[in-house]
C-alpha cells in the first residue's frame, strides 16, 4: 500500500471533518475556498516592525522592482515554454500541477506528501507574513490573519485594511504587493544555500548511487510498453551504469533509431530507441528519470527526508513566487499591474487591465493544458 497516498487521503477526509466540525468558524467563497480568520499572528507582526521597521521598508522597496522584474521573467518563461510545446508536441511541459501525495497522470512532477504539506505550509506562512509586515511598515492597519483551504490546498493569509491600503502612494502599494513572492525567492536562496553545503554533502556520504531510478514513462516512447515506474537501471549496452550522469553520457553516443540491451536490477531486455525531441539524431527512451541511492549509514533516512523536504522548499518558493507575480487577475502580480496602470493611465487602465488579465490567465491556462493534448495527439 502506497504511505504517501493514504496519508494524503487521511488528511484531506481529517480537514474535511474539520471544516465541517467547526464550519461556523469557516466562511465559504465561490463554493470553493473556506476561510477561518483569526488575530494569530498580529502580535508579532507588530513586534517585527517595532524593532525592524526600516530594514521591514527597505525590504519593500527592493521587493517592488524585484517583483516588477519578476513579472516580465514568468511572462517570458511561459511564453517561451508555449512556444516550445506548440513547435515541438514531444516536449515536457514546465508547468504542473502539484498535490502532495497525489501522482497526476501525464505529469512528471510528484511531492511526497508530508514533504510536501510542511513545504507548502512554509512556503504559505512567509509569503502572507511578508505581505503583514511591509504592510504594517507603511502604516497600513492589518485586520486579520487567517486559515483555510482551496479546494484541498492549505492556504494562509493577511487582510490589511484595503480602504488604508488603496489610499497610500502608489509606490507603497507596489511595495506591499510585491513583498510575498520576493520573500519566498529568499527563503528559496537560503534553502538552496543549505542544500549546497551542507545537506547535499552529507546525503553524499549517507548515501551511495547505485543506478538510475525510473519516475515514470512518456506514452508514445519505446519505453511505455518496456519500463514501469520503479525500475532501476543498472547498465546500458553492457556497460555498468551508476549514476544519471553516466546515463546521459552513454545516451549522447546512441543514435535514434538504434537497439540498446538495457539492464535492470531484476532483469535484461532489447528495445529500440526513438530520436530525442530536443536534439534530433540523439537516441531517446522517454522515460522520467533520478538518482537511484542506497543507503550506508543508519541516519540515511532522516537525511533523505530533510534533503527532500529542502528540495521542495527551493522549488515551491521559486515556483509560487514567480506564478504569483503573472500579473493577472487577484495574483500579487495582477495588483501590482492594475496600481501602474491606474497610475499612468487614470480609468483607462482599468479596462486595458482586464484585456492584459484575460491574455495572463489563458497564457497560464493554455501551460497546463497543451501537455496533455500533445499527449493525446502522440497516442
Amino acid at each position: 500500500m502506497n504511505f504517501n497516498l493514504v496519508s494524503a487521503l487521511l488528511f484531506y477526509i481529517a480537514i474535511g471533518i474539520l471544516i465541517f466540525i467547526f464550519r461556523r468558524k469557516f466562511k465559504v467563497y465561490y463554493k470553493i475556498a473556506f476561510l477561518c480568520k483569526t488575530k494569530f499572528g498580529l502580535k508579532a507582526i507588530d513586534w517585527v516592525v517595532k524593532k525592524f521597521g526600516c530594514v521591514v521598508r527597505g525590504f519593500g522597496v527592493v521587493s517592488r522592482y524585484l517583483g516588477i522584474v519578476g513579472m516580465g521573467v514568468i511572462v517570458f518563461f511561459l511564453a517561451a515554454n508555449l512556444v516550445k510545446l506548440i513547435k515541438n508536441p514531444a516536449a515536457a511541459g514546465a508547468v504542473s500541477l502539484v498535490i502532495p501525495g497525489v501522482r497526476i497522470p501525464g505529469s512528471a512532477v510528484y511531492i511526497p506528501f508530508w514533504q510536501g504539506i510542511i513545504a507548502i505550509f512554509i512556503v504559505v506562512l512567509v509569503h502572507e507574513f511578508a505581505h503583514g509586515i511591509v504592510g504594517k511598515a507603511i502604516g497600513t492597519r492589518i485586520k486579520n490573519t487567517g486559515f483555510g483551504f482551496f479546494a484541498i490546498f492549505p492556504i494562509a493569509f493577511v487582510e490589511p485594511d484595503e480602504n488604508q491600503l488603496k489610499k497610500k502612494n502608489w509606490k507603497k502599494q507596489i511595495d506591499v504587493f510585491a513583498a510575498g513572492p520576493v520573500m519566498n525567492f529568499v527563503v528559496g536562496g537560503l534553502c538552496f544555500l543549505l542544500l549546497a553545503f551542507l545537506l547535499y554533502p552529507a546525503v553524499g556520504h549517507a548515501f551511495e548511487a547505485n543506478g538510475v531510478l525510473v519516475k515514470g514513462v512518456m506514452r508514445g516512447f519505446p519505453a511505455e510498453d518496456l519500463f514501469k515506474e520503479g525500475d532501476i537501471i543498472t547498465g546500458l549496452n553492457g556497460v555498468q551504469i551508476n549514476t544519471v550522469e553516466e546515463f546521459k553520457q552513454i545516451m549522447m553516443n546512441i543514435s535514434a533509431g538504434s537497439v540498446v540491451h538495457v539492464k535492470t536490477v531484476d532483469r535484461e531486455f532489447d528495445m529500440k530507441v526513438a530520436e530525442n525531441p530536443d536534439m534530433p539524431g540523439k537516441g531517446y527512451f522517454g522515460i522520467y528519470i533520478t538518482q537511484s541511492f542506497r543507503k550506508v549509514h543508519r541516519f540515511a533516512p532522516v537525511l533523505l527526508f530533510l534533503f527532500t523536504l529542502f528540495g521542495w522548499m527551493l522549488n515551491l518558493n521559486i515556483g509560487i513566487g514567480l506564478i504569483n507575480l503573472l500579473p493577472a487577475g487577484p495574483l500579487d502580480g495582477g495588483r501590482i499591474l492594475f496600481v501602474l496602470l491606474k497610475r499612468f493611465f487614470g480609468k483607462r487602465g482599468e479596462r486595458i487591465f482586464r484585456h492584459i488579465s484575460a491574455l495572463m490567465l489563458l497564457l497560464l491556462v493554455l501551460n497546463f493544458v497543451f501537455p496533455y493534448f500533445n499527449m493525446l495527439l502522440i497516442r
